[in-house]
């Protein structure tokens, strides 16, 4: 679809990109009221990409935004779902935007006591073999964690790495050699450990 709208008259036209921007702003909060979760703390809610405008003379008629939530047990995929689906309606109702929600993934929390036996012995076989301290902590991380437990809820679930979390996702990402070898022995023991 064209804008029949050129940028000389943005008060005969609907911007998009406006539309999302008071969808963003209202999404920033959203979440704020939410309980934190004993494990996986508060939802984790962030707008990653904006896309919309074809030139800059025209007002755009079409924009999308992307995000990503992290939900909780104690505010499940659902809750999430309806309350950006009322968000949204709101929004609709409220402004002469008109926002479509589409969710293109769903996976659930995934959460395995930190006093699991499995966790135990993941952790147990790490202390010997890595170099440094060893924590046990909880991430509010996305993982295939979600698709392995969506036939096996009860599967208990360690992610174990070669360095420290806040390493993951970054433009340098990497590690080292002596790192790369000690989780290997880690996994290994973690195997002679668990079938033994």
């Amino acid at each position: 679809m064209v804008s029949r709208y050129t940028s000389s008259h943005p008060d005969q036209g609907i911007n998009a990109i406006a539309g999302l921007l008071h969808f963003i702003e209202q999404e920033q909060s959203l979440f704020d009221d939410v309980g934190d979760d004993q494990y996986l703390g508060k939802v984790q809610h962030c707008i990653t990409i904006i896309e919309g405008g074809k030139q800059a003379n025209t007002i755009p008629d079409l924009a999308h935004l992307f995000g990503n939530i992290r939900p909780t047990a104690v505010f499940n995929n659902q809750q999430v779902t309806k309350r950006l689906t009322d968000l949204v309606d709101q929004v609709n109702h409220q402004t002469p935007f008109q926002l479509e929600l589409k969710i293109t993934q769903s996976f659930g929390p995934v959460i395995t006591k930190p006093d699991n036996d499995f966790v135990q012995l993941a952790l147990h076989a790490a202390q010997r073999n890595y170099p440094n301290d060893v924590e046990l902590k909880t991430i509010n991380g996305a993982t295939d964690a979600s698709v392995f437990t969506l036939n096996r809820p009860d599967l208990p679930v360690v992610v174990l790495g070669c360095d420290s979390w806040n390493m993951a996702h970054q433009t340098d990402e990497c590690t080292t050699i002596p790192s790369y070898l000690a989780a290997i022995k880690a996994y290994k023991q973690i195997a002679r450990d668990f079938f033994n």
